[in-house]
């Protein structure tokens, strides 16, 4: 009996341990952000930095002015594996920084993935151009 109780333990002490590194809480706080989208031949490279916080395992930051030229705003969702889902919206600004060329303030919408480890994040846009994006929890 005393065998069966240790091994009774040791299972929940295991299965409590795993869930615990599965809540997506130990990725609250505040991250750096950094995302870098080199130069094709068909628009200049660019790199833009900024905070933000995550909140139960949800990203979300800004750039830039919400709704003006030149922003954006990021929402991360992060699942319990650390794999995570990325949207970005916003505007716009030097035409010579995006394919197609469009005039500043045109509204656009962008996917990724990404994955967190610990105190450290990464991922890469395929959409339309390539973007390396890096996370650096603060």
């Amino acid at each position: 009996m005393a065998a069966e109780t240790a091994g009774v333990v040791t299972l929940t002490v295991t299965l409590t341990m795993r869930l615990a590194s599965l809540d997506v809480a130990r990725f609250d706080g505040t991250w750096r952000v950094t995302i870098v989208c080199p130069a094709t031949r068909e628009a200049l490279g660019w790199t833009t930095r900024f905070s933000a916080q995550v909140n139960n395992g949800v990203l979300r930051g800004h750039a830039g002015v919400e709704g003006q030229p030149h922003s954006m705003t990021m929402t991360v969702r992060i699942h319990p594996d650390g794999n995570a889902d990325v949207d970005v919206q916003g505007r716009t600004g030097d035409p010579r920084e995006n394919i197609f060329n469009p005039p500043p303030g045109t509204q656009y919408v962008w996917h990724s993935s990404a994955r967190f480890e610990g105190r450290q994040g990464s991922g890469k846009r395929t959409e339309l151009r390539p973007c390396d994006l890096s996370f650096v929890k603060q």
